[in-house]
């Protein structure tokens, strides 16, 4: 046998040995990722221009781009988070408001421990923001917030560890092969 054909025999081997030990470049590990949904009641002292304010109010948008501007609030508690937020009941004096909000956790200490109390006060902070909102627009008092109603889930998803982002399968393709 001729040795330039053993050594690229031998290499080939190697080579194929080597890669299969060095598996996918994409590192997972698993991941807490948390919902939690809330419903929280705005009461008005003063609700002259309410009815105002609900017809100037452009629907799912407003609430979308509100909730998007705002979402920092969540981020020591949840990485990148996500939700939405609508009206659910209106009347002269208060506002029953639902919103839902999730998140991976982020790798602050403390955060598995008091993701509930943090959250709790996280959601108290977000109905503030929306309180001020309507104050400081259509001069709507808030007398008080309360959160007559809170819910979670959570679950376990699996994330890039070198990027901290949550790891979606590859869409399949189809086989390259010629079909007959």
């Amino acid at each position: 046998m001729n040795k330039y054909a053993l050594g690229t025999i031998v290499g080939t081997s190697l080579l194929g040995f080597l890669k299969s030990k060095l598996g996918s470049g994409v590192r997972l590990k698993l991941k807490q990722k948390m919902k939690f949904f809330y419903s929280i009641r705005i009461d008005f002292s003063e609700v002259d221009k309410l009815d105002e304010w609900q017809d100037w109010q452009e629907e799912d948008y407003f609430y979308e781009k509100f909730f998007n501007e705002h979402s920092g609030i969540f981020s020591p508690a949840l990485k990148n988070p996500i939700g939405h937020c609508e009206i659910v009941e209106a009347d002269d004096d208060f506002i029953l408001f639902e919103f839902v909000v999730s998140g991976l956790l982020t790798d602050e200490n403390g955060v598995e421990e008091n993701i509930h109390n943090w959250m709790y006060d996280y959601a108290l902070d977000f109905a503030s923001e929306f309180g001020s909102y309507l104050e400081d627009n259509f001069g709507i008092e808030v007398e008080d917030t309360v959160i007559i109603d809170q819910n979670y889930e959570e679950d376990y998803v699996a994330v890039n560890a070198n990027t901290g982002e949550e790891y979606k399968q590859p869409e399949r393709t189809s086989p390259k092969l010629r079909k007959r």
